[in-house]
Parts: C-alpha cells; structure tokens; sequence
C-alpha cells in the first residue's frame, strides 16, 4: 500500500479530514501505527503526516501563537517517534544478526544491500560521505559483510567446480578462508581471470531481462560486474567493454541517489541521443557547444558590467521593490516592544485607528528588547530570530506576545550562539504591524538580564 493510501485510510477511520497538524490527534496516530506492519512503512507515513502545514502560521508569520505552539509540540512527537522506529529498524547487531542467519549468499547479499540503500535514504548526509560515528561504524559493518558475501559466494562456485579451492581454518569460529592457487592446475589459465569470467557469464545471465529485475538485484549485477573489470586488470578489454554496458544498464533499474545524479543520468542519455556519428557534424557539434560554453561563462560578467553602470549612472537610487534595510534609510520610531502590543490591543476593534497606527510604523526603525524564543533557517537561507516579551509566560496572553524578526545570512553565527530565553536587543526595520510584528533585522546583541 503507498504512503498516499494509507494517508486516505487514517483520515476515514478518524472520521475527518487531517488537513493541517493542529488537526492531529496523537492517540489517533499512535493507535494506526500499531496497523502498520514495518518500521519502514511506519517512517514513512509519520513523513506525510509531519508535512502538513502549521494552522498557526501564515505566509511564515505567526497569525495564531497558541496554535503554533501546539502544532510544534505535536511536530516534536512525530519526529520523536520517527527517530525511535529508525533506531530500533537499523539496530546493527540485528541486522547482522539476521544475515548471519541466512545460508543463500545471495538471500543474505539482496538483505544487506536493501539495508544499505535505505539507510542512505534516510541518513541523506551519508550520500555526500558526512557520516557521525554511528553513521560511519553501522555503514563499514555492512559493506565488509557485503564484500564477505561476495567473496564466499565466488569461492562456493569455484569449489563446485572443483577447480582446487582448499579451505583453511584460523582458529576463529566461522572464520574460514580458502587458498586459492593463482594459476588452475588444468588449463593453466590465471585464476582471477577465471574468476571473472565467471562473474562476467553470472552478470550476463543476471542481465537479460532488466524490465523485471528488482533494486537489489540490480545493485547485485552492478558489484558482480565492477568485479569482474577489476579481476580482467589491463587484459581482455572487450570483455570490460561489455560489462560497462551491462553496469549502464542495471543502474537504469536502480534509484539515482539525489538530484545531482538523476541530472547527470538525464544528460547523458540526452546527449547519446543528439551526439551526431558523422565526423563533420561531430565536429560542428563540438564547436556549437563549444560557443554556448563560452557565452554562458561570459554572460554574468556583461550582466555585472552592465548593472555597475546603473548604478553609475543613477546613484543612491534603490529598486521600488527594495525596502529600507538599514537605519541610513529608515526614520526612527521610538515605540517599544510591550508599548507596540498595548497600544495595539488597546485600539481593538477600532480598525481605522488600528490601520493608522500600523500604516505608521511600516519602514520605520524600532529598537525592541525582548528574550530570544527561538531561531531556525527559512527556505532562502535566511535566519528568522523569534522574540518575545515574557520570559515567564510560555502562552500568549496579557504578558507574552512574540515578534518575528528576519536576519541574512551574515548573521547566523551569532544568532546560534544565542540560547532560548537569552535577553536581547533587536534593531530592525517594521515590514509587517499586525498580531505578530514582523521586523527586518538591522542588529542584535545580548543584555545582561536583571531578574535571576
């Protein structure tokens, strides 16, 4: 069943429709994952359901912050429970536990392999070779018990075919080698050429019919054939040559592994679709490609040029777009952070007033000192600083309310430095005057707070 499904299956055994997380019913979530048969599968529906939009957030503005404040605590919950089941999924003892288990090599090679894949899935950082300890220590236990595998799979046929394989024992349990001469005593031909003619004929027959073959399967066919190149050396490139088909064609069955990948796949099958065979339009090809080369590293500089001579030519002019962001540009208002919401809430339902007041403050600069509640990155690398004025409070009320205040990157060291309920000083442009004000961040720094 799809992720989608069982998504549509919750809603109608929780008689409603869960469009957004305050909708959310933790007993509700809890009592369906027990309906779930894998920890995989659990994973992925807890992702669908940690997706789905915050109800007390508007356009990345805090509309409702009793809301928000819920909706981040049941967020907490999913991820909490996310990180147990991929815990206890990729537990390494168990794991090698249950391919020691498994008498088929290749059974237990197809395990090993799945595991693999989807710890990359859901450890991305290890796709790009960042790995914490953990991360580090579970993925080298699983690639030696793949190598083992291969190695002991090979070892299996070649004894099979009696070709002298001798077992050697070293004492260890379950640590068994073979010796293995390096020419065959019949034929008189190279053992590792053997040997990988072996896997070349394994690769071949793996290979025929690719429309059917599963992932791991596939990734089999892959390390039996990279094998095999390895094993020819610098001899038989005809045979090499075939197996880089083989492996072309067995990782069309496999997932690419990010974005980079499936681009550099896309272009390559683009291009051995449009590269010409005719020398002379090879050629021109080759030169038109060439000059779009060129053009496009050209391009930014001349758009560069270009905009260094507006600028020369029309000084100190900004983009109608482009708001104060400094306080060379912005008139100083000396409102307060709690005199912003009691005057706001004093003027209450009086909405012509109200609208003044906050048409009068949109492009000043105000310096508000409140206590840090948070800091996170938006989706276009900026910071977003969280303040509030109650360091007692945690729900709004007459004593806690929030302002959203947005910084650039430039200044996500200090930001991180701070801790939550930290006393700060805030400068910024007003951009948004409503229930949570939301500033432009000009500068910040850290008071010494009074009250112990």
């Amino acid at each position: 069943m799809s992720v989608e499904d069982r998504f549509s299956e919750f809603q109608a055994r929780t008689a409603g429709r869960q469009d957004s997380l305050g909708d959310l019913d933790w007993t509700e979530v809890k009592s369906y994952l027990a309906t779930i048969p894998t920890e995989i599968e659990r994973v992925d529906f807890l992702s669908v359901l940690a997706r789905l939009p915050d109800d007390g957030v508007v356009n990345g503005t805090v509309t409702d912050p009793r809301r928000h404040t819920q909706n981040q605590r049941v967020l907490r919950q999913l991820r909490t429970e996310q990180s147990e089941l991929l815990s206890h999924h990729f537990n390494l003892e168990s794991v090698l536990n249950r391919a020691e288990c498994m008498s088929d090599h290749q059974e237990a090679l197809a395990f090993l392999w799945q595991m693999r894949s989807d710890y990359a899935k859901y450890h991305p950082a290890t796709r790009q070779n960042c790995y914490t300890p953990d991360d580090l220590n579970f993925c080298n236990a699983v690639d030696a018990q793949i190598q083992r595998r291969k190695d002991l799979g090979s070892f299996s046929a070649l004894n099979a075919k009696n070709v002298g394989g001798i077992p050697r024992t070293t004492g260890n349990p379950g640590d068994t080698q073979l010796t293995v001469p390096t020419v065959d005593s019949q034929t008189g031909e190279d053992r590792s050429i053997k040997r990988a003619r072996r896997l070349l004929q394994q690769a071949r027959a793996m290979s025929r019919d690719l429309s059917s073959v599963d992932e791991p399967k596939a990734v089999l066919i892959i390390e039996y054939a990279r094998d095999a190149i390895d094993l020819f050396g610098k001899t038989h490139q005809t045979q090499k040559v075939e197996l880089r088909k083989i492996i072309e064609r067995a990782e069309s069955a496999v997932a690419p592994e990010s974005i980079d990948s499936l681009k550099k796949r896309a272009e390559k099958l683009f291009l051995r679709l449009i590269y010409p065979k005719d020398p002379r339009l090879r050629n021109a090809f080759l030169a038109l490609g060439g000059l779009v080369i060129v053009a496009s590293l050209a391009a930014p500089l001349v758009i560069k040029l270009r905009g260094s001579n507006a600028k020369t030519d029309s000084p100190g002019k900004l983009p109608a777009s482009a708001g104060p962001r400094s306080s060379a540009s912005a008139r100083t208002n000396s409102i307060t952070f709690r005199g912003y919401y009691e005057t706001y809430l004093k003027l209450g339902d009086r909405f012509l007033e109200k609208e003044e007041f906050s048409s009068s403050l949109i492009g000043t600069e105000v310096t508000w000192i409140g206590y840090v509640d948070s800091v996170s990155t938006t989706s276009d690398d900026e910071l977003t600083l969280m303040i509030r004025t109650s360091k007692e409070t945690s729900f709004p009320g007459e004593d806690f309310w929030q302002a959203v205040v947005l910084f650039d990157p430039e200044w996500r060291t200090k930001l991180y430095s701070f801790r939550r309920l930290d006393k700060v000083q805030v400068t910024g442009i007003v951009r948004q005057a409503a229930a949570a004000p939301g500033l432009r961040g000009v500068f910040v720094s850290l008071i010494e707070d009074d009250v112990k």
